[in-house]
């Protein structure tokens, strides 16, 4: 429904040549919206990253426009949503398609949105620092972290993470 979603993010999608949701999008985004749980299964380039993802931006930026506020900021990140996938070029993939939203829903909700991504290959020192970078940064921030699942125990363990303030969770490719 275009109502419930902010206008300048219709438009984008619009621009970006999506004229109308894909079928697993139609059939995911109002049950996502209401806040239920979601199993889809569709091929792939068939829209199922932003049929998990504009719902779970969407509801961040609602709750922050209803006096929500963002997670306690300090040295550890704590992301107010978490995608877990299982490789890093998935990771990569769901990071590069869902920043353009999430920088709109944060403007909708006079707020900041970010997408952050971690996983394996890279060292965890550098995933530290920006997930710190972000914890400390803007008081007024949403994480939106996509992470894959050793990299996401190894930033628990290391206490660079905690999932305390994760309020939504979303297993992408939960076959593999």
């Amino acid at each position: 429904d275009e109502a419930a979603v902010p206008r300048d993010v219709v438009e984008a999608l619009s621009a970006a040549g999506f004229a109308r949701p894909t079928p697993v999008q139609a059939a995911a985004w109002p049950a996502a919206c209401r806040g239920d749980d979601v199993v889809a299964v569709a091929l792939t380039g068939s829209g199922k990253t932003l049929g998990f993802a504009l719902p779970v931006m969407n509801a961040l930026a609602e709750r922050r426009l209803r006096g929500g506020a963002p997670a306690p900021t300090g040295a550890t990140a704590r992301p107010a949503a978490l995608a877990l996938a299982p490789t890093r070029e998935l990771a990569a993939q769901i990071a590069e398609a869902t920043e353009p939203y999430a920088k709109l829903f944060g403007a909708h909700a006079r707020a900041h949105m970010r997408v952050a991504c971690v996983y394996g290959g890279v060292p965890v020192s550098q995933h530290v620092q920006e997930l710190q970078k972000g914890a400390r940064g803007d008081a007024a921030s949403d994480m939106f972290l996509v992470a894959t699942p050793g990299r996401l125990v190894d930033l628990l363990e290391r206490r660079a993470l905690d999932l305390s303030s994760c309020a939504h969770f979303v297993l992408d490719e939960a076959d593999r």
